[in-house]
């Protein structure tokens, strides 16, 4: 088994709460695992926990904006 098949995890923080998905790729695909929902993706470099990274900053983000907007 190589590195790249092993379930490997990022995390991020946002105003002070910790977000974390954990991915595995294979035959150059990534598999994470984003609020509970399964999500496949192409991995198009070797860096595909800067991909994953990048899924879960926007989705708090997008999250974060919609709590916002149901404050108004």
């Amino acid at each position: 088994m190589t590195r790249s098949q092993l379930v490997q995890e990022v995390e991020i923080t946002d105003q002070g709460r910790t977000f974390k998905s954990a991915f595995y790729v294979e035959h150059g695909m990534i598999h994470a695992n984003l609020a509970g929902k399964m999500v496949t993706l192409p991995c198009p470099n070797d860096d595909a926990a800067g991909v994953v990274r990048a899924l879960l900053t926007e989705q708090v983000l997008s999250q974060s904006i919609s709590r916002k907007d149901d404050a108004f």
